[in-house]
């Protein structure tokens, strides 16, 4: 909504959905725009037991993520801070002692993270699956950057309106309907009342 409300937009149906994409994920990534509105905890909880949980890595450039988060107060070994030279030294020092990884990468033109390089280091650790959740932010620096092969998105039937109300991908968009990126191999499935579209990007 215009407020940023969003709990709950999709039914339990949609969210154990979620939770399974977690649970096949080598890591779950957000940006830290997320872990300050949200505060979530990035795991993957079913009714199951999980043998083992995803790593979560947070996309922070500067280091503004507050120590209460979920993140790093709940099973912070399994916290990666993707930051940038830009970032202060002593928070990096700070927060690796309450548990989480800091991994200081390069940074693009605009001093963040340059998420290409991420996911190249990522690889290289044998980390090849990630589900991206995250808001219009980092999704469109994703998109932008061809970094995104595969999107799930769920829609409820819920009229919300306003033109405060953020889309599921910002920037700067496109001009022409023609120019929209049209999905392959879609999948719809009805989830509680709730669609989940499953595509590829070409």
């Amino acid at each position: 909504t215009e407020t940023g409300d969003a709990r709950w937009i999709s039914g339990p149906g949609a969210r154990k959905k979620v939770h399974n994409l977690r649970k096949g994920a080598c890591a779950v990534m957000t940006g830290i725009g997320t872990v300050i509105a949200d505060n979530p905890k990035l795991t993957c909880r079913l009714e199951e037991p999980v043998i083992k949980q995803p790593l979560r890595i947070i996309v922070d450039s500067t280091l503004k993520i507050p120590e209460e988060s979920r993140v790093l107060s709940e099973s912070p070994h399994l916290t990666i801070l993707a930051t940038t030279e830009n970032s202060p030294v002593f928070r990096r020092e700070h927060l690796e002692k309450l548990g989480a990884e800091v991994l200081v990468l390069p940074s693009n033109d605009e001093g963040r993270v340059d998420l290409a390089e991420l996911l190249k280091v990522l690889g290289r650790r044998g980390i090849s699956h990630v589900l991206l959740e995250g808001g219009h932010g980092i999704v469109s620096a994703m998109f932008s950057q061809k970094l995104i092969n595969k999107f799930t998105v769920f829609v409820a039937p819920k009229l919300v309106g306003g033109a405060g109300a953020p889309g599921p991908i910002g920037g700067k968009g496109i001009e022409k309907m023609a120019e929209a990126l049209t999905l392959e191999d879609v999948s719809i499935e009805e989830v509680d009342g709730d669609v989940m579209i499953t595509g590829y990007v070409p």
